[in-house]
């Protein structure tokens, strides 16, 4: 009995050093792996400047001789603090003595302009001389850029970005003070305004993270919009739509998109190192079924396993991040391919399941970025030549030189825009996402104003 207890012992240890000799090698395998994925990973310029902002450490960075110094860098961000207090001050004082029906009344208007009365009109006058003191001051950081706010990019993705919903409501700030100077006629103010809401729009560029990124197309649709809401066919003057045109090509910023999906890579570095450490959750999770595969995969026991997500998730967000370098018509079947193999991801693979799913779509809101940017421009340019010449060109070959030289094209398709002049008026879209022209019809493709749009509305 003693012999046969013996050899259960001995075969029960050399089983026990067959499995740690197993997980070493597993661990070391993919630990490596994991290195070298980190190690392929891009890493965007501006990244190092947070980190040492949020270290408190001298910013050495600034090669170029015209560059902001590290003071002005400094005070900068002390300034876009000071004004993020003072709009909520104004919010708070606003809705301090601002009846409760007005302010649900002003809360529930319509997203047309021309279908406010003049109980609407009357609120937004308030809205706006209540904020008259924002607009100095936001204008002038607007044109001076970013950086707007001190990103902790070593908390992975729990980093805090406070500065991102005020950013979006000085940029409806300045919309809705454009929209009621020129209702009264004050057409310059009204440009500078919309100059300055792509100029904040710009000064995210530089935050490599991709929400960052998605809040600065958003405050950029912000000024479109108010390009649409604000001014008639004819009330720009030539110099106006030159500054506009000029503005809106530099609010492109297809590269800062590509960083931004770079610079979300290394969150998730980030984040899966705060699950080595403590084997927390990371932030925003629920404590579903994923949840609680989280946990487990934090043990040490599921290290490799972990290791096995994090070089999958890296390996992923490179390829998006390269994929996005690309222009739109060329990068979507690549995006499609990466979305079936994001779908197919096995359950050992749960943090790669929650994070990845959505980011191949976010590509596809830069595109409808630029085709935007497009059609501001174009547009602008058919409306100025309609000015100058009393009718609008048989083509958009003939706007080309107010555009630099070349015509934007569809981000799309890669082709020219759909324009079909029609003596008075003239027809201008993107085929959209669905990338089928369908005739410029709203629910499918992004249509420019034009003057048969203003007639139609």
């Amino acid at each position: 009995m003693k012999k046969v207890w013996g050899c259960f012992g001995w075969g029960l240890l050399v089983l026990l050093l067959l499995v740690v000799a197993g997980f070493t090698v597993a661990y070391l395998v993919t630990e490596q792996s994991r290195q070298a994925a980190i190690e392929s990973l891009s890493r965007p310029a501006s990244l190092d400047m947070y980190e040492r902002l949020a270290a408190g450490q001298p910013l050495d960075l600034f090669a170029d001789p015209d560059a902001d110094d590290e003071y002005d860098i400094r005070q900068r961000l002390d300034d876009y603090s000071y004004l993020f207090t003072d709009q909520g001050q104004l919010f708070a004082e606003w809705y301090a003595r601002t009846p409760a029906e007005t302010f649900e009344r002003w809360g529930d208007r319509p997203k047309d302009i021309r279908e406010w009365d003049e109980e609407l009109w009357a609120i937004a006058e308030d809205v706006v001389a209540s904020n008259q003191d924002l607009i100095p001051e936001t204008r002038r950081l607007a044109k001076e850029g970013g950086p707007v706010y001190p990103l902790d990019v070593a908390t992975g993705l729990a980093t805090e970005m406070p500065h991102l919903a005020p950013m979006r409501e000085l940029a409806r700030v300045l919309s809705l003070d454009a929209i009621v100077k020129a209702r009264h006629g004050d057409i310059d103010e009204a440009v500078e305004n919309v100059i300055a809401a792509m100029q904040l729009s710009d000064a995210l560029a530089c935050e490599p993270v991709l929400i960052s990124q998605l809040v600065r197309i958003a405050i950029c649709g912000i000024a479109n919009d108010t390009i649409r809401d604000a001014f008639e066919p004819g009330d720009l003057t030539p110099e106006h739509v030159r500054r506009l045109i000029e503005q809106a090509g530099q609010a492109v910023n297809h590269q800062a998109f590509a960083d931004g999906l770079a610079g979300e890579a290394l969150l998730g570095v980030a984040t899966f190192e705060q699950m080595r450490r403590g084997g927390a959750v990371p932030f925003g999770f629920r404590p579903s079924d994923e949840g609680f595969a989280l946990r487990l995969l934090a043990s040490a026991p599921a290290r490799p396993v972990l290791n096995k997500d994090e070089q999958t998730y890296l390996e992923m967000m490179k390829r998006m991040a390269e994929t996005a370098e690309l222009p739109y018509a060329e990068a979507v079947l690549k995006l499609a391919e990466l979305d079936m193999e994001i779908q197919a991801l096995p359950f050992t693979k749960p943090l790669s399941r929650m994070l990845l799913p959505a980011l191949t779509r976010a590509s596809e809101a830069q595109a409808r970025h630029e085709a935007v940017i497009g059609l501001m421009q174009v547009g602008l340019a058919l409306e100025l030549y309609y000015a100058e010449h009393g009718t609008y060109p048989d083509t958009l070959g003939a706007i080309a030189p107010e555009l630099g030289g070349a015509v934007p094209s569809d981000p799309f398709t890669g082709a020219p825009f759909q324009y079909k002049p029609e003596a008075e008026t003239f027809l201008l879209y993107s085929v959209g996402p669905n990338r089928i022209d369908d005739g410029g019809r709203h629910y499918a493709d992004i249509v420019w104003r034009g003057v048969k749009e203003q007639v139609r509305r």
